[in-house]
């Protein structure tokens, strides 16, 4: 059933080793089942990804059969040919031989590293693994081993490499968490005003306009995300200077025209009718309905200004009336 199990790619008719396989037989019964396992592995090409896969498998099966009787390098001979390299970065480990278990790490990435570089930690081999890891997180443009450093940093107290790590996430994967991440390790540093600005600079030399907006409004910065949305198109001296693109990002456009409902009303409308032309061009009854209480807003809006700029009228006729009563007292 286990070499039907693996032959067909493993479709779940046993688990990873059946426990049946190594609790029950007697010496003579698991000498036979590894003598099977030697045959499965001789019958196996080496070309196909799948054949690797199987490989695999029954290799560590042997390993789990046979390991505590068999020699070191026999041991480590069948888990390199069956690339069970954790079962033979943990036996070399065992043995102390720590720059050979370094060297079996490294040929592996992904998760597969990751559960190695724990296995180091948990032997004690921490400097050993750290150089290794931090190699592999410079070479590789996933940051999934640069995570596990800076994670691994963090929770050694060394927050200095932590946030090295940190800033070469933000630059393979610019998202705010991974800002937010590198603003709070920065800010135990008192490093933040030079992180900040490289990190601005790196995302005004991308374009990404939509992250440079979230992070001014993550500060409570509206007029800076404003600015970025700016197109630079005045529209009458009594209006504010500016056309806000709501196209460049629009959940972030949103976001500050709500934040500039009460210090920026045209700014705010100018974004919220823009957000009502998309709506209304994708048509739709559910655009519809969303683009009519956006409308209300704008109505809103329209009825502040209104009030105002009345009263503004108001206040700069009484400021007149007053200057021109001290010039006649004046007289």
């Amino acid at each position: 059933m286990y070499r039907f199990d693996v032959d067909h790619g493993g479709v779940g008719l046993t688990k990873d080793i059946p426990p049946e396989l190594l609790q029950s037989p007697t010496v003579e019964e698991r000498s036979l089942i590894a003598q099977w396992v030697r045959t499965a592995l001789a019958d196996l090409q080496h070309t196909s990804q799948e054949s690797v896969w199987r490989r695999q498998r029954y290799g560590g099966l042997l390993l789990a059969l046979e390991g505590d009787r068999l020699s070191d390098e026999a041991f480590l001979r069948i888990g390199r040919e069956t690339k069970n390299i954790q079962a033979v970065v943990t036996r070399l480990l065992q043995l102390h031989r720590v720059d050979e278990a370094v060297q079996d790490a490294s040929q592996t990435d992904g998760w597969q590293v990751v559960k190695l570089a724990d296995l180091f930690v948990q032997y004690g081999q921490d400097r050993a693994v750290e150089a290794m890891m931090d190699e592999k997180a410079r070479k590789e443009q996933h940051t999934l081993v640069a995570q596990w450093l800076q994670n691994h940093y963090q929770a050694r107290g060394h927050p200095a490499a932590a946030l090295e790590m940190a800033e070469l996430i933000f630059r393979r994967r610019s998202w705010m968490p991974e800002y937010q991440q590198m603003r709070e390790l920065a800010l135990q540093l008192g490093t933040w005003k030079e992180v900040r600005q490289a990190a601005c600079t790196f995302l005004e030399s991308a374009r990404n306009t939509s992250l440079l907006v979230a992070i001014a409004l993550d500060e409570g910065d509206v007029k800076r995300a404003l600015h970025l949305l700016e197109a630079a198109t005045p529209h009458g001296p009594d209006r504010i200077q500016w056309k806000y693109d709501y196209a460049r990002t629009p959940e972030g456009a949103l976001q500050a025209a709500e934040r500039a409902e009460e210090i920026l009303p045209h700014a705010a409308i100018d974004l919220y009718q823009q957000h009502v032309e998309y709506l209304i061009a994708g048509r739709g009854r559910g655009n519809y309905h969303v683009a009519c209480r956006y409308l209300k807003k704008i109505q809103a809006l329209y009825g502040k200004l209104n009030e105002t700029e009345q009263w503004m009228t108001y206040l700069t006729g009484v400021r007149k009336r007053h200057s021109r009563l001290a010039t006649l007292k004046e007289e």
